[in-house]
C-alpha cells in the first residue's frame, strides 16, 4: 500500500503590503469571518508610523496555508531589528489551524535566520503549541532567551440581564453608573447605536482636543484606520440635545466578543457629567441586549471597570540572538531606560527585552 507522502512545509517573509493583502484573501478561507480582527487590512492598519510590518507566509507544498503577523520597532525611523508578535487575543495566525503551531515554529526559524533580525518579543497564550514551538526553537539554536508571566486584556464579563450587571458592581460605581445617566436622560441627551464612518471621524477629530485624556491626532488616526478595516465593526455615541457629539466610541468584534478600541468625551464643557461613565452604561446595555458574553478592551478598562474585569494569563517571550555586541546594546538599554524619558524609555525597554521591563510589551 502507498503511503501518501509527508507534508513539506516551508516560509517565506513578505516584502511588501499589496502581496500581504493579495495572501491573506486566500488564507482567510480557512478561518471565514469569525475574526475580522485577523484581517491584513487590520492588522497593518494597526501599526502606526513606529512599526513596519514583517509577515511570515507559511506553505504546505507549495500551497499556502496561512501567514504570521510580526512587526518591527522603529526607533527614530530606523529599524532596530527586533521584532513583536502578539497571539494572546488570536490575532497573530490567518491560516489552517491544523497548521497553527508548525506555521509559528517556521517563522520564528525563517525570521532568526534573516541576517537583519537581531531578537523577537512575544505575547503568546501560557498553554498552547506556540509555547511547544518556542521550545523546540530555542533548543535548536543558540539563543538568549527568557520568560515570565503576564496579564493581558481586560475582559468585561457580561450577564444575560443589564440590571443583574449593576447589581454585580460596588454601591459607589453602580450609584454613579445610575446617577449620570439619570442625569444625561433628564437633559435631553440621546444615546446612537450606529455612526457611519464619516460620522465617527468627524466626531473624534472635533472632540480630540476636549477630552481630558491627551491623545495625539497621529494615534486617533491609526485607531480610525482600525475601526475602518475590519468587516464587522461597531461605532456608538452620545449626542446633547442640540444634536452635537459630545463622547463617541469605537471597536471591532472578536468572534461575537465586541472590543472597545477608543472613547474621546467633551470632558472640557461637560466634566461634571462623567460622560465616560454614562457612554459606557449605554454600550454595556446596548451590547447585553444583542447577546454578547464580555466586551474587551483593547487598551484598558480605567479605574472605574477595571477592578470589575478579569484578565487573560499571557507569556511574555524574548529571544535574542547571542553575540557580545547585542548582548552590550541590550544591557545599556536596559540601564538607560529609567533614566529618560517615557517615550525613550519603552523604545529601550523593548530593545532590552526583560522581565525588569515588562512594559515593553506593547497593547494590541
Amino acid at each position: 500500500m502507498l503511503r501518501p507522502p509527508a507534508s513539506i512545509y516551508t516560509a517565506s517573509l513578505l516584502s511588501s503590503k499589496s502581496e500581504t493583502l493579495e495572501l491573506a484573501a486566500l488564507a482567510k478561507g480557512f478561518v471565514g469571518d469569525d475574526n475580522p480582527m485577523l484581517d491584513a487590512s487590520f492588522f497593518l492598519a494597526s501599526l502606526g508610523s513606529s512599526w513596519a510590518p514583517r509577515i511570515v507566509a507559511i506553505r504546505e507544498n507549495g500551497s499556502l496555508v496561512g501567514l504570521v503577523y510580526f512587526k518591527e520597532r522603529k526607533v527614530l525611523g530606523c529599524a532596530t531589528g527586533v521584532l513583536f508578535a502578539d497571539g494572546s487575543l488570536s490575532t497573530m495566525y490567518l491560516g489552517d489551524p491544523n497548521s497553527r503551531g508548525e506555521a509559528f515554529r517556521l517563522a520564528l526559524d525563517v525570521l532568526l535566520s534573516h541576517r537583519k533580525i537581531r531578537g523577537i518579543r512575544l505575547k503568546i497564550p501560557p498553554h498552547g503549541p506556540e509555547g511547544e514551538a518556542v521550545s523546540q526553537v530555542v533548543a535548536s539554536q543558540p539563543l538568549d532567551a527568557s520568560h515570565w508571566r503576564v496579564e493581558e486584556h481586560a475582559r468585561l464579563i457580561l450577564p444575560t440581564n443589564y440590571d443583574v450587571f449593576l447589581k454585580s458592581l460596588g454601591s459607589t460605581t453602580r450609584h454613579n453608573f445610575r446617577y449620570y445617566r439619570r442625569k444625561c436622560d433628564a437633559a435631553g441627551y440621546r444615546f446612537e447605536e450606529s455612526l457611519s464612518m464619516e460620522e465617527l471621524r468627524s466626531a473624534t477629530m472635533q472632540l480630540r482636543t476636549k477630552t481630558r485624556r491627551s491623545t495625539s491626532r497621529e494615534a486617533l488616526e491609526r485607531l480610525l484606520q482600525m475601526v475602518s478595516a475590519p468587516s464587522a465593526r461597531w461605532a456608538a455615541g452620545l449626542k446633547d440635545d442640540h444634536g452635537r457629539w459630545i463622547s463617541v466610541a469605537a471597536g471591532s468584534y472578536l468572534d461575537s466578543r465586541p472590543v472597545l478600541f477608543f472613547q474621546v468625551n467633551n470632558d472640557q464643557e461637560f466634566e461634571r457629567l462623567s460622560l465616560s461613565v454614562v457612554l459606557r452604561a449605554y454600550l454595556i446595555e446596548h451590547f447585553i441586549r444583542n447577546g454578547a458574553s464580555e466586551l474587551v478592551f483593547w487598551a484598558g478598562a480605567g479605574s472605574i471597570l477595571g477592578r470589575y474585569c478579569v484578565y487573560a494569563p499571557a507569556l511574555a517571550v524574548s529571544l535574542d540572538k547571542k553575540g557580545h555586541g547585542w548582548r552590550l546594546t541590550r544591557s545599556l538599554a536596559s540601564l538607560l531606560a529609567p533614566r529618560v524619558p517615557r517615550d525613550l524609555a519603552q523604545d529601550l525597554g523593548f530593545l532590552a527585552g526583560s522581565e525588569r521591563h515588562s512594559s515593553f510589551l506593547p497593547q494590541q
